[in-house]
């Protein structure tokens, strides 16, 4: 998702830099890319991405979820859009559903496809252990 979030402005999309965004939450305005506080945020986008979203889907979610795992995996990863929309985004400003942005509705329709690809890609590759996962976990 971060390769496809940097690189969407080459298809007309705007520009969304999570990690600045993320890095902005730490007090020190909007850090420049490749600053130390635009690191910190990487680095949290990352763990969040790679780690914990993932460990709480494998141990809470996939068990809730129907269907196959990519459907799965983009549920899961459309409800993390909902939440960044709905908690993140107002933190930083940019009100709920990027309502304070230039254009909300290009922001809000990027988000959503981008959090639809990265879960349904997440959710095909993450399945099968997320099955194993849920069933250790939740021995019938």
């Amino acid at each position: 998702m971060t390769v496809l979030l940097y690189l969407a402005p080459l298809l007309g999309a705007p520009q969304m830099d999570i990690a600045a965004l993320l890095g902005s939450l730490f007090g020190h305005g909007i850090p420049a890319t490749m600053k130390v506080w635009w690191w910190v945020g990487m680095v949290w986008h990352f763990v969040n991405g790679t780690i914990i979203f993932s460990l709480i889907y494998a141990n809470f979610v996939y068990g809730w979820l129907p269907g196959e795992n990519w459907l799965r995996g983009m549920v899961w990863g459309l409800f993390l859009w909902i939440a960044m929309e709905t908690t993140l985004m107002p933190m930083t400003g940019s009100g709920v559903f990027n309502e304070h942005a230039t254009r909300p509705d290009t922001w809000v329709l990027c988000g959503f496809l981008l959090n639809a690809v990265y879960g349904a890609v997440f959710g095909a590759i993450a399945g099968d252990q997320a099955e194993h996962t849920h069933q250790v976990t939740h021995p019938a």
